[in-house]
């Protein structure tokens, strides 16, 4: 059975707890600050977040309902490009959500200026969504593949 999803812009410290938690839980795909988020280090981070980033909690509708949050994304504005990530729980991983997610954060942005993101070399799986969405590998090194999105992506 396909997920019914629905995306929420964070808006209180509830659900920044509830990103956080997530975060938290995907370190080990984080590409540069893989470091424990404490609640209290949440809270102040939340407090001027708002400024750089557009930050999503992912949910999923079960029976019409809104049940826990199953992911997050993060788009952060730079002065010459935008930056996105986002991370899946666990049980919500290699079911197609992350491809809905990363389409959902493309779809946000807004195209004045280049669409960036960062990816392990070892997580294949994300890298491969990635690729399909339309993103395409401008630098990698040893541990790091950097991807730029095509605005004129098919998809």
């Amino acid at each position: 059975m396909k997920p019914n999803l629905v995306f929420k812009l964070v808006s209180n410290s509830f659900e920044a707890e509830n990103l956080r938690k997530i975060r938290n839980e995907c370190r080990e795909f984080m590409t540069r600050n893989t470091e424990y988020i404490s609640e209290e280090d949440q809270q102040k981070w939340f407090l001027t977040a708002h400024k750089k980033y557009q930050l999503y909690l992912l949910y999923n509708i079960e029976c019409g309902v809104i049940v826990d949050p199953i992911g997050y994304g993060l788009i952060r504005t730079e002065d010459t490009e935008y930056l996105v990530t986002g991370g899946l729980t666990a049980a919500a991983r290699g079911k197609g959500i992350g491809q809905k997610l990363f389409k959902f954060l493309i779809d946000n942005t807004k195209k004045d200026k280049p669409l960036r993101l960062e990816v392990l070399k070892s997580n294949v799986s994300a890298f491969n969504v990635y690729k399909k969405l339309g993103f395409i590998t401008t630098y990698d090194n040893d541990k790091l593949v950097y991807m730029e999105y095509k605005y004129d992506s098919p998809i």
